[in-house]
């Protein structure tokens, strides 16, 4: 199963349920009646009326609305731009939305034309300008222009974090960059994505930190939780 980064910044969008963003306040704001969503302006101008099941704050000038249960897009002048008509979807990022139609999952741009049409069985939100996705059971990363960066070749991956993925080849992890290199000279029973300059990882029973270049930093206590 795919691991999903504890370390993210970003909160996965999931059907059926309000959406949360770490977004700073936009000026158009997200109003509540009669159990549905509407969208106002600053000074309480209505932009959108009431009538989506759930609705995301704008992030990049959009946001994902509901209806029938299904996810679309509208701009900050409320306009619906991309119908609700995906099973999934996430926020913008320089032009490039991942959205599930069907069972499988795909790159639209602002208008909701395909730049990748749906090819892959999970997809996930742009970290640091990547995305990581998979296809036959294996993972790899596409760029915001969903072009392939890193080919589907790793059983488990989390996303890009400080320049860095933990990625596993087989049984072993290592670190890659944005090249698909291997940058720090070890491999690892288990690792997690970097954070403030560290990153957890275990090898031959023992769990601890490590810096950008492999360097043990801070030991694991054995009685603590992985």
């Amino acid at each position: 199963m795919l691991p999903i980064s504890g370390y993210s910044s970003i909160v996965r969008f999931t059907a059926g349920l309000l959406f949360l963003s770490t977004s700073p306040l936009w000026a158009q704001q997200r109003f509540y009646e009669n159990g549905l969503v509407g969208y106002r302006d600053s000074s309480g101008k209505i932009l959108v009326k009431p009538h989506y099941e759930a609705g995301s704050e704008f992030i990049n000038g959009f946001a994902i609305v509901v209806r029938n249960g299904l996810k679309g897009y509208i701009n900050s002048q409320g306009q619906e731009i991309i119908a609700p008509k995906y099973r999934d979807a996430f926020p913008f990022s320089n032009g490039t939305a991942i959205v599930q139609f069907g069972d499988l999952y795909g790159f639209i741009d602002i208008v909701g034309q395909w730049k990748v049409t749906p090819k892959y069985t999970q997809a996930f939100p742009f970290s640091e300008g990547l995305s990581r996705v998979k296809k036959n059971d294996l993972i790899g990363f596409v760029d915001t222009q969903g072009q392939e960066v890193i080919p589907e070749m790793y059983s488990q991956a989390f996303d890009f974090s400080e320049g860095l993925a933990p990625v596993c080849l087989g049984k072993t992890w290592i670190y890659i960059n944005r090249s698909n290199q291997q940058v720090i000279p070890v491999e690892f029973d288990k690792a997690f994505p970097f954070k403030n300059g560290s990153a957890l990882v275990m090898k031959n029973g023992i769990r601890y930190f490590i810096d950008h270049k492999g360097n043990k930093i801070a030991d694991i206590p054995e009685h603590e939780k992985f």
